[in-house]
């Protein structure tokens, strides 16, 4: 598929893969060079008394390294045909040293996506929020000594794409869901509080007093 077609396609792997192995494919094949790229996802919701609070962040930058044999030298950029630019004027004034054999391996290729039960990108923000209302409520009726029902919740959807110049092709995509639960009580005069935390790496996560099982 044409490179003109492939960059309409929002980050698709494909498009990811194919730049990153032209770009390995300019650097002299004296040199041992790798390409990673990371995406991570985030979706947190946070509420207590204190109020509720909402974030989104999204983060995705590209990282190479190649080895002169002594080191690595790396570059990190957050847009590729920088980058690009920056390994293409660094590779002409390296100069390659015998400091460090390194060894070929063979080729490796993987593309590995971990099952969720309940995908987290087809469950609503609205959905989400709603839940930990619902888990809130229920802490704070839980025991009229609850002063400050906690809840913290944070699904993380993380993408990672690696090549080398030893034609190894590597992709995983790993979801990850986290609750945190934290009643804080009062009894006369006496503040304490308990917690409780789940995680899990492929599901929403489950707390069964609750009913939260995705």
């Amino acid at each position: 598929m044409p490179l003109q077609v492939l960059s309409k396609v929002a980050f698709s792997k494909e498009y990811i893969f194919e730049r990153m192995q032209q770009i390995i494919g300019k650097v002299p094949s004296k040199y041992y060079c790798d390409m990673l790229y990371d995406s991570t996802s985030i979706t947190a919701i946070r509420k207590s008394v204190s109020g509720e609070t909402i974030t989104i962040p999204k983060s995705r930058g590209y990282v190479f390294r190649v080895f002169n044999g002594m080191k690595f030298i790396e570059l990190a950029d957050s847009d590729l045909d920088a980058l690009e630019a920056r390994i293409m004027k660094k590779i002409p004034v390296l100069e390659l040293l015998q400091n460090i054999p390194l060894y070929a391996q063979p080729a490796k290729n993987l593309d590995i996506e971990v099952p969720m039960q309940k995908n987290i990108n087809e469950i609503s923000l609205e959905e989400k929020i709603a839940k930990i209302r619902e888990i809130y409520e229920g802490l704070k009726k839980s025991d009229s000594k609850v002063i400050n029902p906690v809840v913290s919740y944070q699904d993380v959807l993380l993408k990672r794409l690696f090549v080398n110049s030893e034609g190894s092709c590597l992709r995983k995509v790993l979801p990850r869901t986290r609750l945190f639960l934290q009643p804080i009580v009062k009894v006369d005069a006496q503040t304490d509080f308990d917690f409780q935390k789940i995680g899990r790496a492929n599901v929403w996560t489950p707390v069964p007093e609750y009913d939260l099982v995705c």
